[in-house]
């Protein structure tokens, strides 16, 4: 079990993404999920937001793959942040790295604090 997130801000509107390099996975049993926040607001009924969300099941996959989520950013100069969790079968040693991006030339994303957890079970 795998879970993490990051807090980002970007200076221009336009696209931006995520994505997760796996390690080596064993055949069948692999999840993750990622969420993206592009806008969040709070109403005085509650929070709303746009948000992307990616689900995808791997199965056998070859080392330093890479999956990813994105969306269009909004709002500029603004707080936002992306969750991921997941399960990975993995079949050899290897890392799990997140990375980001963003889709107009000369944009900047400035992180401002993330986390990754991971869990072995058995």
């Amino acid at each position: 079990m795998i879970e993490g997130g990051v807090v980002f801000e970007n200076a221009t509107s336009g696209g931006f993404a995520f994505g997760v390099s796996v390690p080596a996975l064993a055949a069948g049993g692999s999840y993750i999920e990622m969420f993206v926040a592009a806008t969040v607001g709070q109403t005085t009924g509650g929070a709303a937001a746009t948000y992307g969300l990616g689900r995808v099941a791997l199965s056998a996959v070859a080392a330093s793959q890479t999956i990813v989520t994105s969306v269009s950013a909004t709002t500029i100069n603004t707080v936002k942040f992306m969750k991921f969790n997941g399960f990975l079968n993995v079949s050899a040693n290897g890392s799990f790295q997140i990375m980001g991006k963003t889709s107009v030339a000369g944009a900047s994303m400035s992180v401002r604090s993330g986390w990754i957890r991971a869990f072995k079970i058995g």
